[in-house]
């Protein structure tokens, strides 16, 4: 079937050890003032269907690059944990665009594999200007949406993937943003 519209989805957990770590990654001073809870800590690139149905795509520690799941998966996720909401924004693309990227992100299954280095060396690249090695066949979740977007919608850090974060994506994001399932608002 196919995408007639995108959508990225940001998400928060403060319920695992591996959101924390992503929180302290991207805003160690946010988390130091209390505001955790504001911090996307997942990227994931979402499609409505022809038929209304809404899957998405995201690359997770322990599974790699995988989809498409329901969304409604998510929404279940958010309803049963403390602490977790998930926003969505829609993204404006000329027609034909979404499918082009939903067949983007097909073609990527089973080619990327998560990597949890990749969050350390976040941190050393965010604080310290130290340089991130590129990896073509590993990525962390907001690295992958940023390159099945591009050219079409440009995420880039500093004109590389490998910088961007949950958090450097709703810096880039316009007002459109459609909450859904909040239990904390930004």
């Amino acid at each position: 079937m196919k995408a007639v519209s995108c959508y990225i989805a940001l998400n928060h957990a403060r319920d695992t050890f591996l959101g924390k770590l992503i929180c302290w990654v991207q805003a160690p001073g946010l988390v130091w003032r209390g505001h955790a809870d504001t911090i996307p800590t997942h990227a994931r690139l979402g499609f409505t269907l022809e038929d209304g149905s809404q899957v998405y795509f995201e690359a997770l520690e322990g599974s790699g690059f995988d989809g498409p799941k329901p969304e409604k998966r998510v929404q279940n996720w958010v309803k049963n944990g403390s602490g977790r909401w998930t926003h969505h924004y829609n993204l404006d693309l000329a027609p034909g665009i979404a499918e082009q990227i939903h067949e983007r992100a097909q073609g990527r299954l089973g080619q990327w594999s998560y990597s949890v280095p990749q969050l350390l060396g976040m941190y050393f690249a965010l604080r310290f200007g130290a340089r991130l090695r590129q990896s073509p066949d590993k990525v962390i979740c907001s690295e992958a949406v940023a390159r099945l977007l591009f050219p079409d919608v440009d995420l880039r850090e500093n004109r590389t993937f490998e910088n961007v974060t949950p958090l450097s994506i709703h810096g880039k994001m316009p007002e459109n943003i459609i909450p859904l399932f909040i239990d904390t608002v930004f």
